[in-house]
């Protein structure tokens, strides 16, 4: 093959890559944080899925708020987000929102998980203390709290796009243990072309609950199981893909598999986050997580600093780097298709 005919053979892809509306950007952030970029007609919305830990050191240039600033800066658009969904109170998911004053960035529509957010862990403030701060300095506009089984908050543009945030699917109130919080963590679904994003906060399975609640539910299969055998289901694992040897249960993730592909007629590809604590620790406690995933999709990607390992692939995969933060990113035609 000629050089112009490499040309011709590789541009309308690059041009598909740039063009197409919608973007996810799965933050490499300590913590849980992910930023979504839609354009529709002229017209560029964004939001957020949790908005990580305190950094290290404390330093608000290496935080997901820093990275949203670098992207909004770059597109020319105010740094300002159309949504912003914490999907529960623990640290690592919304102790960054602090610096978003940093950054000046405002939130039109805050939705927030409504158990257990006057919750303080690690001498860090409460989520509620963090939200009343951030309201009354202006930096939200307004608060919806999502409770037990809602699932009527949807965030629709026109082109298609439809994210759906799913309150807890759990409702005891006996304990506040993390393994508790963890578990009645909100999910969220986006529907977009033919994808479908499935963003599981922190659920994962824990004495025959979390993903086994969600398995069994009726109530939520509409919303993650994929209807069209062309959808494409992009999993970002439960928990940030880590798995302790006491709360990993393969027979519930096989379960949740079958689940969002509906029995293998789907395609999907896992995202294992980021999590907070040292790569060995990490690898060590999800080995057997990513070999099931592995075994069943051929497709994993870790969204890490971390070592590769045999089970991860990269080559398919884009990344962003702004303002020094690197991402995985996700378009039709650069890394799931």
């Amino acid at each position: 093959m000629c050089s112009s005919d490499l040309f011709h053979v590789i541009r309308p892809k690059q041009v598909q890559a740039a063009t197409y509306p919608l973007k996810v950007h799965y933050l490499d952030v300590k913590g849980d944080a992910t930023l979504i970029k839609y354009t529709y007609n002229g017209q560029t919305h964004y939001g957020m899925i949790d908005a990580g830990q305190e950094t290290e050191n404390n330093k608000a240039s290496e935080s997901a708020a820093a990275y949203f600033a670098g992207i909004a800066d770059k597109a020319g658009n105010p740094r300002t987000l159309d949504f912003c969904i914490i999907t529960h109170a623990h640290n690592d998911h919304y102790i960054g929102l602090k610096y978003f004053e940093d950054y000046n960035i405002k939130v039109k529509n805050m939705y927030v998980n409504s158990y257990y957010r006057n919750l303080q862990t690690d001498g860090k403030v409460s989520l509620n203390t963090r939200l009343n701060s951030m309201k009354n300095n202006g930096s939200i506009n307004n608060i919806i709290y999502v409770g037990y089984n809602n699932s009527s908050n949807v965030i629709t543009y026109g082109g298609g796009f439809s994210l759906r945030i799913l309150g807890p699917v759990l409702q005891e109130s006996t304990s506040t243990g993390d393994a508790v919080v963890n578990v009645r963590s909100m999910m969220c679904t986006l529907d977009y072309d033919n994808y479908k994003y499935i963003f599981m906060g922190d659920i994962y399975e824990k004495d025959g609950k979390g993903l086994p609640t969600i398995t069994n539910s009726l109530l939520y299969k509409n919303y993650l199981v994929p209807t069209s055998s062309g959808t494409k289901v992009i999993y970002k694992i439960g928990h940030h893909g880590r798995r302790n040897a006491n709360n990993y249960n393969a027979s519930a993730e096989e379960a949740m598999y079958k689940y969002i592909s509906n029995n293998g007629t789907n395609k999907v590809y896992c995202i294992a986050n980021k999590y907070f604590s040292s790569g060995s620790e990490y690898y060590t406690n999800s080995t057997a997580l990513q070999n099931l995933w592995y075994t069943k999709t051929g497709n994993v990607y870790f969204n890490t600093g971390y070592k590769k390992t045999s089970k991860t692939s990269y080559s398919a995969t884009a990344r962003d780097t702004v303002n020094g933060i690197s991402a995985l990113t996700s378009t039709t035609s650069l890394g799931f298709n």
